[in-house]
């Protein structure tokens, strides 16, 4: 019994840490958008707020995950949709996010500030859905480990 309980409180930390992190980047992702609206092309407005919707929810998903009674096969199925839905925001920003306007950055380096951002776009989209993986592969093995044979 004590190896469930320590099963559950990694899940909990894991779900927690993943969720914190996707609320912080809603809300880089927020402040950066809202001060540069009138730079953003109408497809590239839907897709930032794509994101932030999509780690909107993953935060609440999340966060349901942790304090709804645990099933292996249901947090299966949410952490396959929310890889899901990260990979293909991730893939749309790596497609079409590159293209970003650069005209809210001015000064010397502006060409340099504005790729750094583009890539951190891509970066971070990346990595919640590495998250997302991780999680995922750590329930699939959970599951593998927890079957009777």
């Amino acid at each position: 019994m004590e190896w469930w309980s320590l099963f559950f409180n990694i899940r909990k930390l894991i779900f927690a840490f993943i969720a914190v992190t996707s609320l912080l980047w809603a809300i880089a992702v927020s402040v950066y958008i809202s001060r540069e609206w009138h730079h953003f092309m109408i497809f590239q407005r839907i897709l930032v707020l794509a994101v932030i919707g999509i780690n909107g929810l993953s935060t609440l998903l999340l966060y349901l995950m942790i304090v709804v009674v645990f099933r292996v096969w249901l947090d299966l199925a949410r952490m396959l949709f929310l890889l899901l839905i990260h990979a293909g925001a991730a893939v749309m920003l790596t497609l079409f996010g590159h293209n970003f306007s650069c005209d809210i950055f001015d000064g010397n380096d502006s060409t340099k500030i504005c790729k750094d951002v583009d890539l951190a776009f891509i970066i971070g989209s990346w990595a919640m859905t590495g998250l997302s993986k991780k999680l995922l592969c750590f329930l699939i093995n959970e599951l593998l480990i927890c079957m009777p044979v």
